[in-house]
């Protein structure tokens, strides 16, 4: 495809807002500016021109060490705002009596075991190091996003195509692309993407793409966007989320200082892009940008949520903002609203926890804290920036690492938050491997959770007794509040872990991911990191996929898709008597519509074709999967009452 600079495609005028979230203490006015590049890539087409080329990587693509993501300082708070923030912490640690807010489990259940689990993607030795595990589940094709490589799969684990991450994104022209991560986007049967690239250079680059279609194997609409807000900074970590309206790729931005100037990549604040979604969707290009500055100090990493209600206007973030003391941990969030083409940045609620964490692993500067078995040397457990965030169910969802206990760390954990969007702590929890015998540190964890606010947190698990390992806990949403079941693998170590690449840390992560299946909205996968055997004799990462079946709800439901339903009736069929089902007032909660008379689970995700015209009807041969009856066949037949229904019907349930 040809690479321009013109954006001869632009459609709709689409304004992008790059939002600049500094410590200055006044609103910047908007600033007009123009992307850097466009391009479009067909992935299949240019895997295979790949897969001509010579066995031997280049240069840039043999193993090294990507630098560590650059720390963000300690926010202060006065001293009357802490106290007030201290008593609505001790009030939700108070809560812990009642159950409502434990840190360990009561009794010990066993989460379930997977459902299927195989190979996502091997280091192999020619990747790069930590290979930031990242990837995402469609109702047909799975993608993993690694620093080395790109890979595409079926759902069974079989490989459809694959590219380097620096090939990827090779119509823009770039070299030095680093920290990808994907999303699925179930709505709209697309998929998003992100990087950075030319760290610690004022010609540092935001990434952002999209498939024009549900197959990521076919073409692809990619951007570049200045990465720092003036010629003497530069973008790191990117992080993805997106709402009905908008795309957002959160970065922090440090100084491109001198070499022999002190300090070295100065904290310059974080940098915020916003894309209207439905024209980048649409192949377009914008044709302008703007930032501003908000009023409040910002905390760095201002994690983007992954919003699964498609009537959501508000775009939520979440960051660690700080743990003052044993008694006191902060989170904070925050907000993008306002119309599509001109959306505002604001600070929002603090989320207070009477249970503090320590936020680095301790010394100066934070060493290997992980153990491992089989040699002394640990392990890089990262920071307690977010790891990721779901809004789901009108509630937030978010976990970090934490270091524990506070002042004096000896283990870091897995932590994860359901608030409310006012802040109000709904469930808290830690995954600790506190032990008498052998303690458990757990890191860069990933949460998911599916229609029935079931929870599973996929993450790094590390002891002296066992080599560097991928585990996961799974909550359903019936257990006790806060409390996670027992933690099993996604896939055990191979032999221990000794890799620094170019650099000095014996880097992992730098995160990972857990989604929810968009082909039933209750399974869900976690894609985690663990020490394969060496090749070699040269110690190795690799990433292994994990598919969980969640029990399904005792009473049937139905899941809508890919559009806001308003009024209708659902007729259904399934070799028995027509049931018909009045649905109307569902614009507010599109996904989860409870009760509904249907049973079974469904095999697929059926196509209606277009938007219904009023009083139109779509009916859809289906086939259940009633359980021990074998399988049955039915219709469902859809009559629109108003205009835009959806171009997707899922049913699922128990029973029959």
């Amino acid at each position: 495809m040809r690479f321009t600079r013109q954006f001869a495609r632009a459609a709709g005028g689409l304004t992008c807002l790059l939002l600049l979230a500094t410590s200055a203490r006044s609103q910047q006015a908007p600033v007009l500016q123009e992307p850097i590049a466009h391009a479009e890539m067909n992935f299949a087409e240019l895997a295979r021109q790949q897969a001509m080329r010579p066995a031997v990587l280049p240069d840039n693509e043999q193993e090294t060490d990507t630098a560590p993501p650059l720390p963000i300082p300690r926010r202060t708070l006065p001293a009357e705002t802490i106290a007030k923030l201290q008593h609505a912490g001790s009030l939700a640690k108070a809560r812990s009596s009642t159950r409502e807010f434990l840190l360990t489990p009561i009794v010990e259940i066993p989460s379930p075991s997977l459902l299927t689990s195989f190979l996502a993607l091997d280091g192999n030795n020619t990747g790069k190091l930590p290979p930031d595990t990242n990837g995402a589940v469609g109702p047909k094709h799975i993608m993993v996003t690694l620093n080395s490589d790109v890979r595409i799969m079926n759902r069974a684990g079989g490989e459809i195509s694959r590219m380097t991450l620096s090939s990827f994104w090779s119509r823009l022209g770039l070299t030095g692309v680093f920290d990808p991560r994907v999303l699925y986007d179930p709505f709209n049967d697309r998929w998003i993407v992100a990087a950075a690239a030319q760290a610690e250079s004022a010609n540092s680059k935001i990434l952002i793409g999209v498939s024009l279609t549900g197959d990521p194997t076919g073409a692809w609409n990619l951007q570049a966007y200045a990465g720092g807000d003036s010629v003497t900074n530069w973008a790191d970590f990117p992080t993805l989320g997106f709402n009905k309206n908008w795309i957002a790729v959160q970065t922090n931005l440090f100084g491109v200082t001198p070499m022999g100037v002190t300090p070295s990549n100065p904290f310059a604040g974080s940098k915020i892009l916003v894309v209207d979604k439905a024209n980048l969707y649409a192949g377009g290009s914008p044709s302008a940008n703007s930032f501003l500055r908000s009023v409040k100090e910002t905390c760095g990493t201002e994690f983007p949520a992954t919003t699964l209600d498609n009537s959501q206007d508000t775009e939520y973030l979440v960051c660690e903002y700080t743990s003052t003391s044993a008694t006191l941990g902060m989170m904070q969030i925050f907000t993008i609203t306002g119309p599509v083409g001109s959306p505002s940045f604001n600070p929002g609620p603090f989320v207070t926890v009477g249970d503090g964490w320590g936020e680095d692993q301790p010394g100066t500067p934070p060493h290997d804290f992980a153990p491992q078995i089989s040699t002394t040397t640990f392990i890089d457990a990262g920071d307690a920036r977010v790891q990721n965030v779901i809004y789901r169910n009108g509630s937030l969802w978010f976990t970090h690492t934490v270091f524990l206990p506070f002042g004096t760390p000896t283990r870091s954990a897995a932590q994860w938050f359901q608030a409310s969007v006012t802040g109000t702590v709904q469930q808290f929890g830690r995954v600790d491997g506190a032990s008498a015998s052998s303690t458990f540190f757990y890191a860069y964890p990933s949460i998911a959770v599916n229609a029935n606010n079931d929870v599973l947190l996929g993450f790094a698990s590390f002891s002296s007794s066992q080599f560097a390992s991928g585990s996961y806990a799974f909550r359903n949403n019936g257990d006790t509040p806060s409390v996670l079941r027992s933690n099993l693998m996604v896939k055990d170590g191979e032999f221990k872990y000794v890799k620094t690449g170019t650099g000095t840390r014996n880097r992992w992560g730098d995160y990972s991911a857990t989604v929810v299946d968009p082909a039933n909205d209750f399974d869900m996968w976690t894609l985690q990191e663990y020490a394969a055997v060496p090749t070699l004799n040269v110690d190795r990462w690799s990433t292994w996929w994990g598919e969980l079946a969640t029990p399904r709800p005792a009473t049937p439901f139905v899941v809508m898709r890919h559009a806001t339903l308003e009024l209708g009736t659902l007729v259904v069929n399934a070799n028995g008597p027509t049931q018909s089902i009045p649905i109307s007032n569902l614009g507010s909660n599109p996904l989860n519509i409870n009760p509904i008379i249907v049973s079974g689970e469904f095999a697929a995700i059926h196509n209606c074709g277009a938007p219904l015209a009023q009083n139109a009807t779509c009916s859809i041969a289906v086939t259940f999967k009633p359980g021990s009856v074998g399988l049955k066949s039915g219709q469902i037949t859809f009559t629109s009452n108003a205009s835009n229904s959806p171009h997707f019907i899922a049913l699922t349930g128990n029973g029959f």
